[in-house]
């Protein structure tokens, strides 16, 4: 019997040199940036090899990425780049993203995650190249409709929802007026989503005619008063097995 192997969790060059280096690496990016450079070189060369390793053992067997746990096929390698958020946006364009690109260009396109998503952070992103699938955290970033309206048509978006997520301190933070739309802060009066399943739906009416989406609902599923709601939205909206028979 011939089993699938997926990708391992695969940190950024600049995410395994922060675990290596002790605790001045960020400090060390402004007062020894030349020293930078040369262990990304040397951790970029080691992944690619790994990465390239592992997809020639696994061959078609490959899964490409590690999270979340889509079916993406066996193009492509998982890269998780979570210092994104930790350092400025032009520290990140000078120590992170050429060296993505470099895995990008070797192992034929990124299934991206940064767990958290900022509006600074836009451009970066758009300079990382082939992106297949991209992954963050909605509950630790900006709206995600925002985000939604910013990228669709350039990747697909890879969510992932769990419990509470539509509760964390980032979410309860957007401005949103009564009737739930979120709205400039001027306008605003405090309203949390009541649910997992509204949280959902906000992601689903923020789809567009080139928004590309795979959703992985993880702890959820062993939760039934917070799956069902789910997999009742996914009925509703026609993007359930079940919906998809009775077309």
């Amino acid at each position: 019997m011939a089993f699938f192997i997926r990708q391992c969790d695969i940190q950024s060059p600049l995410g395994i040199a922060e675990l290596m280096w002790d605790g001045s690496f960020c400090t060390a990016l402004i007062e020894q940036p030349e020293a930078i450079p040369k262990l990304l070189d040397k951790i970029t060369d080691f992944e690619i090899a790994f990465i390239l390793e592992q997809k020639r053992i696994a061959g078609e067997r490959f899964i490409a990425s590690s999270f979340p746990a889509i079916w993406p096929g066996s193009d492509g390698t998982f890269i998780a780049d979570d210092t994104m958020s930790l350092i400025s946006p032009a520290m990140h364009l000078e120590f992170s993203v050429p060296y993505l690109n470099r895995i990008s260009d070797a192992c034929g396109g990124l299934h991206y995650h940064t767990c958290t998503l900022r509006p600074h952070c836009y451009d970066n992103v758009r300079a990382i190249r082939g992106i297949r699938g991209f992954n963050c955290n909605p509950g630790n970033s900006c709206p995600t409709h925002d985000i939604i309206r910013e990228f669709s048509g350039e990747f697909v978006f890879t969510f992932h929802l769990v419990v509470g997520m539509h509760a964390t301190a980032d979410v309860l933070a957007w401005p949103r007026n009564a009737s739930g739309a979120l709205v400039g802060a001027e306008k605003a009066s405090p309203r949390p989503f009541r649910s997992e399943a509204e949280f959902l739906r906000y992601w689903l009416d923020s789809m567009t005619g080139r928004t590309a989406m795979s959703i992985y609902f993880s702890d959820i599923c062993q939760v039934p008063e917070i799956i069902e709601p789910v997999y009742d939205l996914m009925d509703e909206y026609g993007f359930s097995p079940r919906a998809c028979e009775m077309k």
